[in-house]
């Protein structure tokens, strides 16, 4: 029986530490390389993404995490904001049940979203590492978390429908 990709805690729409499990570690995929994963140097990250998306159709998660982690260090290189490409790979990590590396993977997606000056990203990503830091029972990976939503929230440059959709997940 395939997997159903569940967005219920993941819900929100991305628009583009004392872990058990550091942030960066999100960046080396744990599975070995795939047939059909294979990034090629002359592939545009783009290109990747939309094998990485077909990939992913086809419940192939682990070839589908592969891209777009080439995808998203390929960005990053090219100093083009990853955080689709990182979103998407936290969306796979929860599909198979990995919370802590989902969690793990949008606290590296609020990373990139704040160097690259995206807070309504950042608010986001920040938001869902919390809430999946208080299922996995980590109170207080979830509060720092919350603690440092709310240092983003202050932002003028998040718009009044990021601010009332976070403060829905909120309550």
């Amino acid at each position: 029986m395939k997997p159903v990709i569940r967005r219920s805690l993941l819900a929100l729409t991305f628009s583009c530490s004392p872990l058990a499990l550091h942030a960066s570690e999100a960046l080396s995929p744990t599975d070995p390389p795939a047939r059909g994963a294979v990034v090629r140097t002359d592939t545009t990250p783009d290109r990747v993404l939309q094998r990485a998306d077909s990939l992913r159709e086809r419940m192939r998660f682990a070839d589908a995490r592969q891209l777009y982690m080439a995808a998203a260090q390929r960005q990053d290189a090219e100093q083009t904001k990853p955080c689709r490409a990182l979103w998407n790979v936290a969306e796979l990590y929860f599909a198979e049940g990995n919370f802590r590396r989902a969690a793990s993977t949008l606290d590296l997606v609020a990373e990139k979203a704040a160097s690259y000056g995206d807070p309504e990203v950042q608010a986001r990503a920040l938001l869902e590492s919390a809430i999946l830091y208080e299922k996995l029972g980590a109170k207080d990976q979830a509060s720092t978390r919350l603690q440092r939503l709310d240092a983003v929230l202050t932002s003028p440059f998040i718009s009044a429908d990021v601010r009332a959709t976070i403060a829905a997940r909120r309550s």
